[in-house]
């Protein structure tokens, strides 16, 4: 990888096909919670012009609640959980796997509670930790980690907006 960008252009497409599939489970699970929740079929919650059962609407704030115990079962950790921008910032590209899917399950269950949060975030996260995470097991140098990570993101906003997901 060190000497070769064509290497490197290589891995950042399979790596955008490990974010694409990533992309289209958290899609689906977000989905699939509002499918549960709202009784959602074929539309997003967004395009529902009423929903049919009062007892529904308790789904919201049930998820309010269930991201406050997540919140307050991860106190216990020394810091927050580190975002893809961050990690390229700060961290030379390097982003634990454990905040990743923090930072998913918090999206997902936002959004799939009914709070209106896009998915950008978790697409975004979740490739670049994809990209991390690879990176690091191939031992790539800092720079060329960053630039797998950076590779990654505008390919998760592509994917949201051609699926109309957000």
């Amino acid at each position: 990888m060190r000497e070769s960008e064509a290497a490197l252009i290589v891995l950042a497409a399979l790596v955008g096909l490990g974010a694409g599939l990533s992309t289209n489970v958290q899609q689906w699970l977000a989905h699939s919670i509002q499918r549960i929740l709202y009784g959602v079929t074929v539309n997003r919650l967004s395009a529902l012009e009423s929903i049919h059962h009062p007892w529904r609407l308790l789904a919201l704030p049930i998820g309010g609640l269930l991201l406050i115990a997540l919140g307050r079962g991860l106190r216990s950790r020394s810091r927050s959980p580190i975002d893809v921008v961050e990690a390229n910032a700060l961290h030379g590209g390097r982003i634990p796997v454990t905040d990743n899917l923090i930072i998913a399950a918090q999206t997902i269950l936002s959004n799939g509670a009914g709070a209106s949060v896009g998915l950008e975030a978790t697409y975004a996260q979740m490739g670049g930790g994809i990209a991390s995470a690879v990176g690091q097991w191939l031992k790539l140098r800092r720079n060329d980690l960053r630039t797998l990570n950076r590779f990654t993101i505008p390919g998760d906003f592509l994917r949201c907006r051609s699926a109309a997901c957000c």
